[in-house]
């Protein structure tokens, strides 16, 4: 039952959230995910504090969805009623619905599924697959996550700058490359020996797997702002393929280079990234999207 609700409310508040985003109700969007973020904090805490049991943290997981969801309708019911409106056809919009599912599911390969795949190809010890694990996942969170929070306003913002919209996603792509550079300079740095404090002895990465770790991150960072561009300019053909293209040559490159796992993984989260971004860039160069599906 838990499952079930949350899932139900999740897909009202992406809803609402595309509504909120798309029409600048800003303060909106921003209370939405403060009071689901801070209700689910004080919910989960309070479960594992008072050893509540897994039920309950279950409820204190799925809870702040509809409450959150329920709080801001009750402040913004008018906007988000007068805006709930689906531009086109039936068609065109299923056709760009199963385009945005097919990048959905590549990205949840590269992005959440991947220490999976890791452990599924790692072909080594178990001490340095679970370094590696531990190291993806650490390392993408300075990047990933404020762009990933901002993709809604990056989408509207690239959607009504028609005279600028290059030279802004020229500033995004430019500041997620200095941010990735910086960080990776600190894990450069101090990144092994502060994984190895924590988390001990056999949790040890050479500074240049943490490094290019940190690199791969900043990859999936770029392809995740070029993806807006593409839904921006509604090329969602461009966008469900530049994630398609990025997740297959990341399994590809994990599964079959014949190189260590640190040098498979980067590589595959490097190059992979990337030659998907090239493929949502080539939106932009198109003047004549396909009509038929709603492109």
């Amino acid at each position: 039952m838990p499952l079930a609700i949350a899932v139900s409310a999740y897909a009202l508040v992406a809803a609402t959230n595309g509504i909120l985003a798309g029409t600048g109700q800003w303060a909106a969007f921003a209370l939405l995910a403060v009071i689901d973020g801070v209700l689910r904090l004080v919910l989960v805490g309070l479960a594992l504090g008072l050893d509540l049991g897994g039920t309950a943290l279950a409820w204190a997981v799925a809870i702040p969805f509809p409450v959150s969801l329920a709080i801001v309708f009750f402040v913004k019911a008018r906007t988000i009623r007068a805006n709930t409106l689906v531009a086109g056809t039936a068609g065109g919009l299923a056709a760009n619905m199963s385009r945005t599912l097919t990048a959905s599911i590549a990205a949840a390969i590269l992005i959440n599924g991947f220490p999976v795949f890791i452990s599924l190809f790692g072909r080594t010890d178990e001490d340095t697959l679970g370094a590696i694990i531990l190291a993806v996942t650490l390392t993408r969170a300075p990047i990933l996550v404020p762009i990933n929070a901002l993709q809604s306003m990056l989408i509207a913002r690239l959607s009504g700058a028609t005279a600028g919209r290059n030279r802004l996603l020229a500033l995004v792509l430019a500041v997620i490359t200095v941010l990735t550079m910086f960080v990776a300079g600190v894990v450069w740095l101090w990144g092994g020996p502060l994984l190895a404090a924590f988390f001990g002895e056999g949790f040890v990465l050479s500074a240049s797997t943490l490094a290019g770790l940190v690199a791969a991150a900043g990859c999936l960072g770029v392809l995740t702002a070029t993806g807006a561009a593409a839904l921006a300019l509604k090329r969602h053909s461009f966008f469900a393929a530049g994630w398609v293209v990025a997740a297959v040559f990341a399994l590809a490159a994990l599964a079959f280079l014949p190189a260590s796992l640190e040098t498979r993984i980067v590589l595959g989260l490097v190059v992979g990234p990337l030659l998907g971004a090239v493929v949502h860039l080539a939106a932009l160069r198109t003047r004549d999207p396909e009509q038929q599906g709603g492109e």
